[in-house]
């Protein structure tokens, strides 16, 4: 995850996008993105 987000331009460096990862999870917005892609590939858009 923090690759993506430096290849993003999200974060600056692998330490600042594993930081943005783990603040990610725990405040639930990466749940809530994997929420959404399940609901959208699932054609309930």
């Amino acid at each position: 995850a923090a690759a993506a987000l430096v290849v993003a331009d999200k974060a600056g460096d692998l330490k600042e996008g594993a930081a943005l990862a783990a603040r990610s999870i725990d405040d639930g917005a990466a749940r809530h993105a994997l929420d959404t892609m399940a609901w959208i590939s699932r054609g309930e858009a």
